[in-house]
C-alpha cells in the first residue's frame, strides 16, 4: 500500500522509490517508440533526414508537454543528481537514435555518422534548455529546426539568407 509522503516531488503518494523516477517515469519506454520512429521513415529517406525529422518530432513532443517540461526543468536544474539523470537519458536517446541510423545505412561512415548525431543532439538540448530557462515561450520545433539549419551551414551566422547545404540542411550533403 502507498505511503504518504512529505516530498513535494509525490504530493500524494510515494508510487516511486527516487526523485529521478518520478521525474523521469513518463519517459520510460520513449527509447523503443524512438527506434520504432526511426524504422518507420521511408525507404529512400537518407539518415541524415531521418535524423532531423527525429529531433524534430522530440522537440514537438516537448512543446506538446509544456507544464510538464517546465516543471522537470526547474526542479532537476537545482538538483546535481537529477541533472545527471537527464544527461544520461539524453545519452540514451543519442545512441538509440546512433545504432539505427548505422543499421539502416551499413555503408555509412561510422566516425561521421558518430559526429553528426552527436552534434545534432548537442544544438536540440542547447535550444530545449534554452526554450525552458525561458519559461517555454517561441515555437520549440521552430527554434529546433534553426539550429538544425545553422548547422547545415557549418556554424556560420552570418549567412542569414544563404541556402542549407551539407549533412543537416535540406540541400545536398
Amino acid at each position: 500500500m502507498p505511503t504518504r509522503s512529505r516530498s513535494p516531488l509525490a504530493p500524494s503518494f510515494r508510487y516511486f522509490t527516487t526523485k529521478e523516477e518520478v521525474l523521469f517515469a513518463k519517459d520510460a519506454g520513449k527509447e523503443a517508440a524512438l527506434a520504432e520512429f526511426l524504422a518507420s521513415r521511408p525507404a529512400g529517406e537518407s539518415s541524415l533526414e531521418k535524423l532531423r525529422a527525429a529531433l524534430l518530432s522530440w522537440a514537438s513532443d516537448y512543446e506538446q508537454d509544456r507544464p510538464r517540461m517546465l516543471r522537470r526543468a526547474k526542479v532537476a536544474i537545482g538538483t546535481p543528481s537529477l541533472s545527471a539523470t537527464s544527461l544520461a537519458h539524453w545519452q540514451a536517446q543519442e545512441d538509440i537514435v546512433l545504432a539505427a541510423l548505422l543499421a539502416a545505412d551499413p555503408g555509412a561512415d561510422d566516425g561521421q555518422t558518430r559526429f553528426v548525431v552527436a552534434v545534432s543532439f548537442a544544438a536540440l538540448r542547447v535550444t530545449i534548455v534554452g526554450w525552458l530557462e525561458g519559461g517555454g515561450t517561441g515555437d520549440l520545433p521552430a527554434l529546433a529546426a534553426a539550429a538544425l539549419e545553422r548547422l547545415g551551414r557549418g556554424l556560420n551566422p552570418r549567412q542569414p539568407g544563404a541556402a542549407a547545404s551539407g549533412p543537416l540542411g535540406r540541400g545536398p550533403a
